[in-house]
Order: C-alpha cells, then sequence, then structure tokens
C-alpha cells in the first residue's frame, strides 16, 4: 500500500497512461492508483449492463418517491428516467455478474467497480504494467529538493537508494550533450 502522503502529493500529470489519466479525471486519482496498484497489466471492459445495475441499485435504496431530481443528478441521469427505472424489475445478474467489474471489486472494492461502472459502461481500459512506478519517478523527480531523500522514500514506500537512481538518472539525462547540439 502507498503512504497516505504520497497520495496527497502526487497529481494526474504524474501518471502516464490517458486510460488511467481518464479513470482519475471522473472518480478519483485514488482510484486510478489502486487499479495500477492492484490490478497492473490488465485489460478492462465496463460492460454497460453493469451501469444499469448499479443505477437500479442505487434507485432503489435511495427513491423515495419525492427526490427524484436528487437521485437524477447523482447518477447523470434525468428525472423521468430515475422515475422508469424505479418501476422496473431488477436487471439481470447482480451487477458483478462480468468477469472484469467482479475483478475490480475483488482487489479494490466496491465502490470503484461501481464509480468505473457508473462513468464508463461499454469502455475498454488498460492498465499498465509499470504505471504506478512511472508515477513515483515523476513525482520524485517534482518534488526533490535536494535535501528529502529520506522523507521522499518513505512517503513512495521505495529505498534512499532508488530515489537518488531516480534523480540521478534525470540529471544525467538534463546534462547530455547531444551529437548535434
Amino acid at each position: 500500500m502507498l503512504a497516505e502522503t504520497f497520495l496527497a502529493d502526487i497529481n494526474i500529470d504524474d501518471i502516464q497512461s490517458e486510460h488511467m489519466q481518464l479513470i482519475a479525471s471522473y472518480c478519483g486519482l485514488s482510484d486510478a492508483l489502486a487499479l495500477m496498484e492492484r490490478m497492473p497489466g490488465l485489460e478492462l471492459y465496463i460492460p454497460a449492463s453493469a451501469k444499469r445495475w448499479f443505477d437500479w441499485d442505487y434507485i432503489k435504496e435511495n427513491y423515495t418517491g419525492f427526490n427524484a431530481a436528487t437521485v437524477a443528478g447523482k447518477l447523470g441521469l434525468n428525472r423521468e428516467d430515475v422515475i422508469a427505472i424505479s418501476k422496473q424489475p431488477a436487471p439481470m445478474g447482480d451487477g458483478l455478474s462480468n468477469e472484469h467489474i467482479r475483478l475490480v471489486a475483488d482487489k479494490c472494492g466496491l465502490d470503484i467497480a461501481k464509480r468505473l461502472a457508473r462513468n464508463f459502461p461499454g469502455y475498454k481500459f488498460y492498465i499498465p504494467l509499470n504505471g504506478l512506478s512511472i508515477a513515483v519517478k515523476r513525482y520524485i523527480e517534482r518534488s526533490f529538493n535536494g535535501t528529502n531523500t529520506q522523507e521522499l522514500a518513505l512517503q513512495c514506500g521505495i529505498t534512499e537508494r532508488y530515489v537518488r537512481k531516480i534523480i540521478s538518472e534525470k540529471h544525467n539525462a538534463a546534462t547530455q550533450l547531444s551529437l548535434f547540439s
């Protein structure tokens, strides 16, 4: 698990993958980081049927007959859709019948699976194998001030030696001259 201070300081630009940046934008940075940490190298398909089931479940739990606009706003639906869905029987399955959604729920939690289903029905995502390590590297490069090697190592859950290696590589790349300049 990543340290909480690291999670608070990382930003979307530290993430290399466009797919993970999209998830971070719509579901939250912590969701994208959790996927990269717990499910690296996988390709996820979020079926549209999962959104329908989670919407129906949310409406059944929260719609009182008088708050259709509030529930609609929470789900990104219109008021009439909430009323219509509240009168329908449960969709087939349980929302977790898709192996990809079930895997996300098992590895990262049901809340993350629901947010993915709600925001990305019908999408396919690739979770990069080294996405988290690249985010850590970018964060260290951006946050290093010359004296905070130990702090960065503790924040990111890595060794001081690795922090120094990242900084050294960045410095060497910046100072390397081109043959053509």
